[in-house]
């Protein structure tokens, strides 16, 4: 979930990620991806997305960690447990 204020003249929110092994080391120090993403009212308060990820080539399991940007500087994303934003990937 992303909240906050949308500013149209900004443009759609920028959400970038980044892959992790499980224990929290990043795959590569490169590979954050950053991108631009749309998002459409789904309801009072609530907005949807697509938000693609770029995966690793090798097998296992990773986590992927989501953050929001204010301006230049990078803010993890928070559940609404308020706990940081981490999808868990599997790649076979």
């Amino acid at each position: 979930m992303l909240s906050g204020p949308l500013n149209q003249a900004a443009g759609p929110p920028r959400i970038s990620n980044d892959v992790r092994f499980l224990a929290n080391r990043l795959v590569t120090q490169n590979d954050e991806v950053r991108s631009p993403v749309s998002l459409r009212p789904a309801g009072p308060g609530r907005w949807t997305g697509t938000l693609w990820l770029a995966t690793p080539f090798e097998a296992g399991q990773y986590d992927a960690r989501l953050y929001g940007w204010d301006g230049d500087k990078r803010q993890p994303l928070q559940g609404t447990d308020g706990r940081p934003a981490i999808l868990q990937v599997q790649v076979d």
